[in-house]
């Protein structure tokens, strides 16, 4: 270090100690500063007083400058107004305040005599608290201090003025007693909730509670039926955030709730809540408040308690909806449940779809059993899930009041968590405007009356197992195939490459005509459909019996593609599709492959235009 950056530092250092004696000499130590309570935390505070004698000359205008006492009560403890009236307190803003309070600093010490006019105009805000052991305490604010971001202050219990942040002054003086209490009519959670009650005029008249620790909810009265869960769920959420507009009085008479149809009520709403405890809210008349939306308002009161007031009138919409209104719009209502078995059972026989994951497998998979539990084949997973997705929320399309009758089938489902539910099924939808539309009488064990459902898997059930065969019945990558052969009716074309990426040949047997190139590209196309990601049955054809009649032999196919070498190990099926008889004029035909075990079946028309495709080209590239 040089002997000019020495120097340097030796200024000022004298420039230092010399401020530090004739500016700071005097002045409060550090240890003077902080916290006013250092020893409180916000929890240990249990009772507060607030008073506000700066706000006493304006109540003859109407402001309410009446002292405001808040106690912690109950458990858990909450906060309640307890003088001048008994209400709920708004939790945040006086939380707020409690925080201050602990947290309230002492930016600089006042002296006695320094600042006499800290307190010249009186005592503006007087803020009174007590703690768990029963220590009290007291901050007294004056008036501003010369730094506007600041409040002149005297702590009673040190017996000291100090200068402390204006924010604690805001926080306990603006607004009035309204603006301490808790706006909040139903102060429960949805998840919360286990019944809630409406009584009064008939038609109101619901009683609905929750199937123990579920999302599921049923009615207990006037009807014994289970209830919508997202009906019931959306009218929690709104009475959870149903808030007070105005209050009105705080000592209504008798006449007063008369006049608002309070007395006796329109209706009372009860909330239980889990675990005990409620909320009863008595509900008058209704009108349109001119606050330049014309809000349609309600007159409301607690039960027993002498007050009353308005809210918005809108969660009365839901909670005075008619009970068959709020009843399960679904036959199954599964939510995020996930569904392990679905089984049809009809004239003593069973089919069960069994969802099965293998261990370490990405995905999970199905298989279809027969009524002795017996493993048929494996089961299509689009197919099935499809099937699950439908019935995870079974829509009633139509209460209807009469029983279903003997029922001739049921569905069951089970659920991974070990619930089982069942439906049982009537006979189809005689009306002539729902054919079509697969519409069933149907019933829940339990359920008043009988409901109209649409699903098509009760087709699939009678038609039998077959009908959720897994219908990717390929194993194929065209990448491997090196020789084929397309073969119709009397004509058979040999065609070959060595490598993926080679172009195909036709072998010697049936040369090309000269001038004419083979198109490579119907080739792969046809061969793309066949691959194992692809190649999809549109259904199986157990019923086809003649085989010759069908056109689809295997023994001597008359249209049909043979793989006769492909690169590689592994086994591939099928090695041979034939492809039958048209169907009908969608162009869907009849196949059949040689896989051991796997039944006739009808392609989709695409594959079978594109084998006509390729046989076209073929005649004109070899002239047969």
């Amino acid at each position: 270090m040089g002997h000019r950056t020495n120097l340097t530092l030796f200024v000022l250092a004298v420039l230092l100690t010399a401020y530090a004696f004739f500016f700071e000499a005097g002045s409060n130590p550090l240890t003077h500063r902080g916290r006013v309570f250092p020893d409180i935390d916000p929890g240990d505070i249990m009772e507060v007083l607030i008073e506000r004698p700066s706000l006493e000359k304006d109540a003859a205008l109407g402001l309410d400058a009446r002292p405001i006492r808040l106690r912690r009560e109950g458990t858990p403890p909450d906060w309640w107004i307890v003088e001048p009236i008994r209400f709920e307190a708004f939790h945040p803003r006086i939380q707020s305040i409690v925080n201050d309070l602990a947290d309230l600093v002492r930016v600089k010490e006042v002296a006695p005599g320094e600042a006499p006019e800290a307190f010249a105009r009186g005592v503006e805000a007087r803020v009174s608290f007590k703690t768990r052991d029963g220590i009290g305490h007291a901050v007294e604010i004056g008036s501003e201090h010369p730094d506007a971001r600041l409040r002149f202050a005297y702590c009673r219990s040190g017996g000291s003025g100090f200068v402390t942040g204006s924010d604690f002054r805001r926080d306990v003086l603006a607004g009035s007693l309204n603006d301490f209490r808790s706006r909040a009519l139903v102060g429960i959670a949805p998840q919360d909730v286990a019944a809630f009650t409406v009584s009064g005029e008939t038609r109101f008249e619901k009683r609905i509670v929750r199937d123990g620790t579920s999302d599921r909810w049923r009615f207990h009265s006037p009807l014994d039926a289970a209830a919508d869960r997202e009906l019931v769920e959306e009218l929690l959420r709104s009475l959870n955030s149903w808030t007070i507009a105005s209050f009105e009085k705080d000592a209504a008479t008798d006449a007063d709730f008369a006049s608002c149809a309070l007395s006796p009520a329109r209706a009372r709403l009860v909330v239980d809540r889990v675990g005990g405890g409620n909320v009863s809210l008595e509900v008058g008349r209704e009108g349109v408040e001119a606050t330049g939306k014309d809000e349609k308002r309600v007159f409301l009161r607690f039960s027993g308690q002498p007050f009353l007031f308005r809210a918005d009138a809108k969660p009365l919409e839901l909670l005075f909806a008619r009970p068959e209104d709020l009843r399960s719009r679904y036959a199954f209502d599964l939510g995020l449940e996930d569904v392990e078995e679905i089984a049809y059972e009809a004239s003593g026989d069973r089919t069960t779809l069994r969802r099965v994951q293998e261990k370490g497998a990405r995905e999970h998979g199905w298989k279809v059993l027969d009524s002795g539990g017996r493993e048929l084949f494996a089961g299509d997973r689009p197919d099935i899930d499809s099937a699950v997705s439908s019935l995870r929320r079974l829509l009633i399309h139509k209460f209807l009041p009469e029983e279903l009758g003997p029922p001739t089938g049921k569905i069951l489902l089970k659920t991974r968590s070990g619930r089982q539910l069942e439906l049982l099924l009537g006979k189809p939808a005689a009306d002539e405007n729902l054919r079509g539309q697969n519409m069933h009488h149907a019933a829940l064990p339990g359920e008043p009356g009988s409901y109209l459902v649409s699903t098509s898997l009760v087709e699939s059930f009678r038609v039998g197992p077959i009908s959720f065969r897994k219908r990717d019945i390929s194993s194929l990558d065209p990448a491997r195939i090196q020789e084929l052969r397309v073969i119709d009716d009397v004509d058979v074309w040999s065609l070959a490459r060595a490598l993926p990426d080679d172009p195909w040949m036709l072998e010697a047997d049936t040369p090309p005509v000269a001038g004419r190139e083979l198109n490579g590209g119907l080739i792969n196309k046809l061969l793309l459909s066949l691959h194992k990601d692809n190649f999809r049955v549109v259904r199986f054809a157990p019923e086809v019996v003649d085989f010759e009649q069908a056109a689809i032999e295997l023994q001597s196919p008359r249209r049909a593609i043979i793989l006769d070498r492909l690169d590689g190990d592994g086994p591939v099926e099928p090695r041979k599709l034939v492809l039958g008889r048209l169907l009908d004029a969608s162009g869907e035909a009849l196949g059949r492959v040689d896989t051991t075990g796997v039944p006739p079946f009808v392609l989709d028309k695409t594959l079978s235009q594109q084998f006509d495709a390729l046989v076209n080209h073929l005649r004109e590239v070899t002239g047969k």
